[in-house]
């Protein structure tokens, strides 16, 4: 895997009827974990996952969240 192949998670709205907000944007919103940085290898020139082997390779950096601003849905 190499990380300048990755796209970053977008969220999309499908309807109109919810809406939110990054906070603070999405600009830096993600970053790869440590865990997944350990698996860089320099011979391979990117990260190798071992067959049977899992990660967590992303996770919003402190204080970064999504806020549900609106939601007209019927409940």
């Amino acid at each position: 895997m190499y990380t300048e192949q990755q796209e970053m998670p977008v969220m999309y709205n499908l309807n109109s009827e919810a809406s939110w907000s990054q906070t603070p944007s999405s600009e830096d919103f993600w970053s790869y974990t440590d865990d997944f940085e350990s698996l860089y290898s320099d011979e391979q020139l990117g990260y190798v996952l071992e067959p049977g082997q899992s990660v967590k390779w992303i996770e919003s950096n402190l204080s970064y969240a999504y806020s549900l601003d609106t939601n007209n849905v019927a409940q």
